[in-house]
């Protein structure tokens, strides 16, 4: 179970850096070239537990997240920048005490020396840059609209995301709706205000919907049933609804019958579009 849940969270945490990487990496790579940055990646944080969970972008140092995972009490300037909520710039990260002994010659190897952090609070990340000469207050300045670019990036690639899962969350429940509907054995129709029927379950399509191969007496016979259910329910909108069912009679379509039928409605109002109409359901009454 344990290696099922790690499963679960590795691959959460790939198909989001995987998303971070396509809203960022075209706004680094201008970032690179417009400022004359060797390296531009934004890295992804866990506050909550003070560590680098990935980064994307150009070149960055994958080999410096390990040894700072085996040392979560020390997480270092780019950790710090994102929890203290502001830019943090090193000119030598051999030299600087805001990085552990310990870590210093994973910086070395990673050839992360001189580098600034900006912090990029709504995306749970840090934008760092780094060159071989140490950065002045005055080029952080330069990186922030690249930093607001980037926020709104992640931003509006995580609404897309968000609104797809709602789409598919959407159309899962209308196949339940759609099911639930169609279990229920009495023809239900969904009218609008000039009694056209909007929605229907198959026991109604039988009743109230043509398709393109009916012969002219199912036709005719669907064309009759159309004006006989409108009628009902104009008498039903007359009477306010005062009267919980009313008597139809309908043909039927294939075997060219009289079918007997007590209609329940309700009133429904789209709360979208502010349109009225009626749902109602067809008990068969025949026998």
């Amino acid at each position: 179970m344990q290696e099922l849940l790690e499963l679960g969270q590795t691959g959460a945490l790939a198909e989001r850096l995987a998303e971070l990487h396509e809203a960022a990496q075209p706004i680094l790579e201008e970032l690179a070239r417009d400022l004359g940055y060797e390296r531009a990646f934004v890295a992804l944080v866990d506050a909550g537990a003070g560590t680098i969970a990935g980064t994307v972008g150009i070149d960055p140092p994958d080999d410096l997240l390990a040894a700072l995972a085996a040392m979560p009490d020390e997480p270092g300037p780019i950790v710090q920048s994102l929890l203290a909520a502001r830019p943090l710039r090193l000119d030598n990260a051999l030299r600087d005490p805001r990085i552990a002994e310990a870590l210093r010659s994973a910086y070395a190897r990673a050839g992360l020396i001189a580098f600034a952090a900006v912090p990029l609070p709504p995306a749970s990340a840090v934008l760092v840059v780094g060159r071989s000469e140490p950065i002045s207050a005055t080029a952080v300045n330069e990186l922030l609209p690249y930093a607001a670019r980037l926020i709104a990036a992640i931003a509006a690639r995580g609404e897309a995301r968000r609104l797809h899962e709602h789409g598919e969350l959407h159309a899962i429940e209308k196949e339940w709706l759609w099911w639930m509907v169609n279990t229920i054995q009495d023809p239900t129709v969904l009218t609008d205000e000039h009694n056209t029927v909007l929605l229907y379950n198959t026991h109604a399509e039988r009743l109230f919907i043509p398709r393109p191969d009916d012969s002219p007496g199912r036709r005719r016979a669907i064309e009759i049933n159309n004006v006989l259910l409108s009628a009902a329910l104009s008498s039903f909108v007359l009477d306010q609804g005062n009267a919980l069912g009313r008597d139809l009679s309908l043909v039927d379509p294939v075997e060219g019958n009289e079918l007997l039928f007590e209609v329940l409605c309700q009133p429904a109002t789209n709360l979208r579009s502010g349109e009225q109409g009626l749902v109602s359901v067809l008990k068969d009454v025949t026998d």
